[in-house]
């Protein structure tokens, strides 16, 4: 463990000697002499950051979080595989996002990014915002409480370092808002995310007045909700996924769906979109 723990700090190093760190932005803990700043306009970033090519490297794999700006915590565990983290890059060069409209209308954008933006984005976050310095204290203070407490989180996997760090480790109050704006507005051309395969569970629950309630018609949509309430979710494909997807987009994640005198809540999984979900299943 101590020889991994020294293979991972020397990485480390190296990826801040390789962006041209100063000494201040490699040191460990947050920094403190270091004034907040806007979030960085992504046409410009290229001026400001622009390693060489090669410099960055990350898994190129469709399913592989290269970065992930997210809130955690406080969260039931089976509603919470419906949700889509605040911005997130995925190997394959996809970036992922909310558009929130309103509190109520969320909008889920992508688009794909280009090596370059990638590469600039990561040494904005290296060498701007320091991303290194902060660390991942969820897991400790969530050990102590029955429900974990809601944090701001972020993710970062590339040159072989797999890297988290949370709002728990001190970074400023813009910070986060900073580096989201930021990852937000990488994508110049930005499509809705309007998928027609995802992985479905269901679970069965008392009628409570409370939530929303939504009539599921299974035989229009294809899909009948009480096929799904084991532990192991389905795959499912057609306009019926499009439908339960435009539900949970505009419903809280807790919203109530009847169905042949039943009621079910829902956990809707869609691959490279939603936060863990399974890839597509494989081809026969």
């Amino acid at each position: 463990m101590r020889w991994k723990t020294r293979q991972r700090s020397f990485a480390l190093a190296r990826l801040c000697l390789l962006l041209v760190l100063s000494a201040s932005a490699c040191q460990q803990g947050p920094a403190q002499d270091s004034p907040p700043t806007a979030a960085v306009d992504a046409s410009l970033l290229g001026d400001r950051f622009n390693p060489a090519p090669g410099l960055i490297t990350w898994t190129r794999d469709a399913n592989e979080v290269l970065f992930r700006a997210e809130i955690v915590g406080g969260e039931d565990p089976f509603l919470a595989r419906s949700i889509v983290p605040e911005c997130t890059i995925y190997g394959d060069n996809r970036i992922v996002w909310q558009n929130m409209l309103d509190s109520a209308d969320v909008q889920v954008l992508e688009d794909r990014l280009s090596d370059q933006t990638i590469s600039a984005f990561v040494q904005y976050l290296t060498v701007g915002e320091r991303i290194y310095t902060f660390t991942e204290k969820l897991p400790e203070v969530a050990a102590q409480y029955d429900t974990a407490p809601v944090v701001e989180h972020v993710t970062i996997n590339v040159n072989g370092i797999l890297h988290r760090a949370d709002g728990l480790s001190g970074w400023d109050s813009t910070w986060f808002d900073r580096v989201l704006a930021t990852c937000q507005g990488l994508g110049a051309a930005p499509v809705l995310v309007l998928p027609s395969q995802a992985w479905v569970n269901s679970r069965e629950v008392s009628y409570d007045p409370q939530p929303a309630l939504i009539l599921w018609d299974a035989a229009a949509t294809g899909i009948r909700l009480g096929a799904y309430t084991g532990d192991t979710p389905g795959w499912v494909e057609g306009d019926g996924v499009r439908q339960l997807w435009n539900r949970a987009r505009g419903l809280p994640l807790n919203s109530l769906y009847r169905e042949d005198g039943r009621t079910y809540q829902i956990a809707l999984q869609v691959p490279g979109v939603t936060r863990g979900s399974p890839p597509p299943p494989t081809s026969p």
